[in-house]
């Protein structure tokens, strides 16, 4: 900041500053995460007794390449489930159907597909008693209206877990086993060591299972 006051004049005050960037008008959109990929191929049932939720949750998981099976109760389904030839990886359902409860229709599907599949129960009902019987069926709460992101987050918790028991389980006959071990020597070379520890050792012959 300078002064400038010529006589019989004004005073005046000039100011320097930098010039910056302009600011753009639209904000550049934020690249995709590393994560958005995590869901391919994730089977999701999807059960409420209202059409436009179901289409929602349609295009909602379909986005996130989920393979998707929505049904109005547990009987539709399964029958979609055994056309497709599929076992659903995670259970999405209301609390107020139709026919019966959220949670019903999860039991009957895991008794059906598999007792330990994930489940979740969507519901505006708050009370202490759906949120304790979901609990000690093993099955997740969450409350109205839907958080995608939170969705999103215990969907692709689901998936790591599935693919860390996958990880985990060792084949029949794997690295390691009996049967490996027995398999991976020569059959000439079990016969002649047992003929050469018999003549050693008659009394105490070497034996191969």
């Amino acid at each position: 900041v300078t002064l400038c006051t010529p006589f019989g004049t004004r005073s005046a005050w000039p100011v320097q500053r930098p010039r910056t960037a302009p600011v753009p008008d639209q904000q550049p959109e934020p690249q995709a995460s590393a994560s958005v990929g995590q869901l391919d191929g994730l089977c999701v049932v999807a059960i409420d007794n209202e059409p436009d939720i179901l289409s929602g949750m349609r295009h909602l998981l379909t986005n996130w390449n989920c393979k998707v099976i929505t049904a109005c109760d547990d009987a539709q389904a399964a029958a979609l489930l055994n056309h497709d030839s599929l076992t659903p990886d995670v259970i999405l359902a209301d609390y107020h159907l139709d026919n019966g409860t959220g949670i019903d229709a999860i039991i009957n599907l895991r008794w059906k597909f598999g007792s330990q599949i994930p489940a979740i129960l969507i519901t505006a009902d708050r009370s202490r008693a759906v949120r304790t019987e979901a609990a000690n069926k093993s099955i997740a709460f969450f409350n109205k209206p839907l958080k995608p992101a939170a969705l999103r987050a215990h969907l692709g918790r689901c998936q790591t877990d599935q693919t860390a028991a996958e990880c985990s389980q060792e084949p029949p006959g794997g690295r390691g086993s009996a049967a490996s071990m027995r398999s991976s020597i020569p059959g000439n070379f079990r016969q002649t060591t047992f003929s050469r520890s018999r003549a050693r050792s008659p009394v105490f012959p070497v034996l191969f299972p």
